[in-house]
Formats: C-alpha cells, sequence, structure tokens
C-alpha cells in the first residue's frame, strides 16, 4: 500500500538533462497548482518538516525566505534539510538531483556554488518555445549558476527585467506563475534578443565563445548529477591537478603556479586537499590545462561520453589567467559589466559642472558601491572627487556666510527703522534674522551686527 503524502500530483522537469528543474520552481510549481505562494508552502508544510531550531523564529524566517537560492538550490544544509524534507512531503526521492547537493566534493559551497541570489534570469527564446508548444513553464538550475550568462541552446545573453516594466523576478514565485510578469503580468518571453525557432545567435568573439562554453560545462556536470552524486571526490581536482604538473615545465610545482596564473597558496592548498576551488576556479583550470570537466567530476570510475554539444571550432581558446588577489565572476552583479557600467556612470558624474555637491561618500552611494571599494579602484578619480567637493563646500560657506551677514544688517536696520526706542541687542537681531544662538560667538557675526550698530549711529550697550 502506498504512503499518502502531502504534495502530489507534480514531478520534476528536465530531469537527467541539461536544463534540469530547480528545487526552487518546483516548489513554484507545488503552490501554483494549489493556489499557495511557495511561502505558504514552506511555512505550513516544509518548515515542520525541518531539523529542530534552524529556522524558529519569524524574523529568521523571512530571511531565509529572502535567500531562496541558499534554501533551496544550493549545496549547504540548509538545502539538504529542504530537499530531505520535500522528498518525504511529495514521495519522491530524487529531488536532491536539482539541487547543487552533488557538487559538494567538488567545489567550494561560498556562496552555495556561486548561485545567484538577487533575482531571476531567463531565456527569452526558450520561453517563447515552450509557450508555442503549450508545455508548462519551469526554471533550470543551470539559469541559476551566476557564472551562466548564455542560454547553451539558443547562445542568447539571458534576461533579467521584464521587457515592458523593467521591473525584475523575485527567485520565489508567489501568486504570478513563472514566464509572466509579477508587477505587470507581461510575457517575459517577448524580448529584442530572443531569436526565430531553430536558429542560434552567432558567437563572434571569444568571451562570448568563452561564456557560451561555461553554459555547456555546467549544463554537462547538471545532466550527469546522479552520477556525480555517487562518484565525486574531493580527491578528483588534486589528482586531476598532479597529473598536468607533469606536463607543465617538465612536473615544476613553480611552472604550474605561473602557467594557471593562479595564487600560490591556492594551488598547494588545492594539491593537498585543504580547500576545494569555487566553480569559476574549477573551469577556468580545466580550460587552460585542457581537461575535461565532466571527466573531472567522475574520473577514475566512469569515462564521460563521447558526443560533446559543441563544435570543436566554436570552443574558446583558452580561459586568461587568473587574477591575483582579485577573484572575480565573468558576470553577475560585480562582473566586468557592472564595473563597466560604473566607470562609465562615473565619468559622467564628475564631467557634471555641478559635481562637487556630491561628497564621495553619496557619489559611491549614487554608484551602487562602498566608498572604500571606490577610493581603491578608481584612486585618480575619488581624489578629485575630494577636491571638488571640498571647493564646493567652501563655496557654499561662504554664499551661506554672506547671506547670514545680510539678513543681520536688513534686522538692525528694521529695528532703526519700524520699532524707535527699541534697542537692537544681539539677540534681538540674531532672532529676528532666524539665526541660532551658537553663532553669537561667532567673531565674524558679532562683528558685523557691530558695524551694523555704527552704519545707524547706535551706540552700542
Amino acid at each position: 500500500m502506498k504512503r499518502l503524502v502531502a504534495l502530489y500530483g507534480r514531478t520534476p522537469m528536465g530531469e537527467g538533462t541539461p536544463l534540469t528543474e530547480s528545487l526552487t520552481s518546483f516548489v513554484g510549481r507545488l503552490a501554483t497548482a494549489r493556489h499557495l505562494t511557495s511561502t505558504a508552502v514552506f511555512d505550513r508544510l516544509v518548515r515542520p518538516q525541518l531539523p529542530e531550531g534552524m529556522v524558529c523564529e519569524t524574523a529568521r524566517l523571512s530571511r531565509f525566505l529572502a535567500s531562496g537560492a541558499a534554501v533551496y538550490d544550493g549545496l549547504g544544509r540548509h538545502a539538504e534539510a529542504v530537499a530531505g524534507a520535500l522528498n518525504r512531503l511529495t514521495g519522491l526521492d530524487t529531488l536532491s538531483l536539482h539541487t547543487l547537493l552533488s557538487w559538494r566534493p567538488l567545489i567550494s559551497s561560498m556562496r552555495n556554488g556561486a548561485l545567484r541570489y538577487d533575482q531571476k534570469r531567463w531565456c527569452a527564446s526558450c520561453l517563447a518555445e515552450w509557450r508555442a508548444k503549450g508545455l508548462e513553464f519551469w526554471e533550470p538550475l543551470l539559469w541559476r549558476v551566476a557564472l551562466v550568462c548564455r542560454c547553451l541552446v539558443h547562445r542568447t545573453p539571458f534576461s533579467e527585467v521584464c521587457p515592458k516594466c523593467r521591473a525584475p523576478q523575485g527567485l520565489l514565485q508567489q501568486i504570478v506563475p513563472f514566464g509572466d510578469c509579477r508587477r505587470c503580468g507581461h510575457h517575459l518571453e517577448v524580448d529584442d534578443q530572443r531569436v526565430p525557432a531553430g536558429l542560434v545567435a552567432n558567437l563572434e568573439s571569444e568571451e562570448a565563445r568563452r561564456e557560451w562554453w561555461t553554459s555547456v560545462e555546467v549544463g554537462r556536470l547538471l545532466a550527469f548529477q546522479s552520477t556525480m552524486s555517487t562518484h565525486a571526490s574531493n580527491e578528483n581536482f588534486p589528482v586531476m591537478l598532479k597529473r598536468y604538473t607533469s606536463q607543465v615545465n617538465h612536473g615544476s610545482f613553480r611552472g604550474l603556479v605561473q602557467f594557471l596564473g593562479a595564487d600560490r597558496l591556492s594551488v598547494v592548498n588545492w594539491l593537498r586537499a585543504k580547500s576545494l576551488p569555487s566553480l569559476e576556479s574549477f573551469l577556468r583550470t580545466c580550460l587552460r590545462l585542457g581537461a575535461d570537466p565532466l571527466h573531472i567530476a567522475i574520473f577514475p570510475h566512469v569515462e564521460p561520453p563521447g558526443e560533446c554539444y559543441y563544435p570543436r571550432q566554436e570552443a574558446p581558446s583558452s580561459w586568461p589567467p587568473f587574477r591575483r588577489g582579485i577573484q572575480r565572476s565573468l558576470c553577475g552583479r560585480r562582473g566586468p559589466v557592472f564595473w563597466d557600467q560604473v566607470t562609465e556612470a562615473l565619468s559622467a558624474m564628475l564631467a557634471d559642472p555641478e559635481a562637487g555637491r556630491l561628497s564621495a561618500t553619496k557619489t559611491a552611494r549614487a554608484l551602487g558601491i562602498m566608498t572604500q571599494t571606490l577610493r581603491k579602484r578608481f584612486p585618480i578619480e575619488f581624489a578629485q572627487i575630494q577636491k571638488l567637493h571640498e571647493t564646493y563646500q567652501k563655496r557654499e560657506d561662504e554664499r551661506l556666510s554672506t547671506q547670514r551677514r545680510d539678513r543681520l544688517r536688513a534686522a538692525v536696520g528694521e529695528y532703526a527703522q519700524e520699532q524707535e526706542g527699541v534697542y537692537p541687542s544681539q539677540e534681538r537681531v540674531f532672532r529676528r534674522a532666524r539665526l541660532s544662538r551658537k553663532f553669537q560667538s561667532v567673531p565674524e557675526y558679532k562683528q558685523t551686527w557691530l558695524n551694523a550698530l555704527q552704519e545707524h549711529a547706535i551706540t552700542p550697550r
């Protein structure tokens, strides 16, 4: 007799393919089928199944749900607990394959496997084809990986905002199902980047080929999640490095470090299995050494499939060396595209005649970065901003001081003409000029008051 389950009627989409559905999307489809929100499904059904003390307070629950990537699709303890709870609630036993839990022995758990935290991304061409075929929309786990920024099927960059109202889409599906904008309800597949059905975009630059290669290789890893969960080990990457060390400068460790362009301590920790590489470091190292990432993941237990998802002539020639001291992603909120936009916006702000109005802190806030980042990354512009702001502040102080002195002289003149017999004392004059008492002790303003008394032939008392 089968055990009754609370959540039934839905199975994950794309299982065993590069477009395997993410656990976040699966929970959203479960909630939509029952006319609930993802938050309601988690709060009423999933949370009671979690270990005691993992999520207990309302404030922690809100933070827990806000970072949906860490909760559902990552490779941390929260993702493991949620996947186990959903296995019991749905009667399925393969939901962990729709997260990155299989990657635990392979890559670092920092940022839950380099998942994207802030908003959804999608391929407009894929959504258009699914809608034309009448398929139910789902969000592949591949689209959640921050390093992947190009569709492996159509080779087009992902869309991140609604084409009509330019609103970003939240990680958790709530009332509006995925495929429609949560703000205006417009279809998300209506996009200028969409290519006609049956066609793919051309890869013109080396960077575009590298982005597409990244999408293909991450998709291959996702397609073989079940094999990785059985055979992946934290010894695979060190073994690969040791094998390829003998091919670089006759086995020289220094030659390997120079060839990779990575930090020496990081390579030492990788070889000694003391730390795991990030997803970007793993793929970059595989490409520079000419290794198959899927082969490294399941080596030496299973041979990788012989077919490849991309023509060899369209594969990138290599990946640039690591940047020493700075580990950047090729895409995402802090990628080169973001910094190009920051540089352009900063140049426009400095070209403004009123650029001195903003201090360095306010300029950094307007650019969406920290003041320390602005100082370190743009030292020349930072010094220019400070100099312009100091000049503007001095000019503004002089203007305000002139206005205050004019008001003081006008107040003494009003007392001398309108209120005869009333002595324009310092306190009365400053009160009439709408100046606080702290200015009475400033020699500059006190002298202005005395000079105004002399102009109107009033003897100071």
